[in-house]
């Protein structure tokens, strides 16, 4: 992973909080059922995680990486094999 990679994953991050500090205020705002004060909560729940990650990301220090993650990384990255985008954290 390189400084470009991470910085787009934050920027990502960045927006996925937003949507989802949107979506808790239109709930808490817009509707005014059982359960939306549920829902509001379970997205701002998500939210936080979101934010947990970013906070991580944020602390990430990518000069401190080890020798063999940093040539596993090369390694990987010389395969090709076109990238397919995506994936998981």
């Amino acid at each position: 992973m390189d400084w470009g990679t991470l910085n787009s994953i934050k920027g990502d991050i960045r927006w996925i909080i937003a949507e989802l500090d949107s979506i808790e205020r239109g709930l808490r705002k817009d509707f005014k059922n059982i359960g939306t004060d549920t829902a509001a909560d379970s997205v701002g729940r998500v939210a936080d995680q979101y934010r947990w990650v970013q906070r991580t990301l944020n602390n990430m220090n990518m000069s401190k990486l080890s020798p063999e993650f940093e040539a596993k990384r090369q390694s990987e990255s010389n395969k090709g094999g076109g990238g397919g985008g995506g994936g998981s954290f």
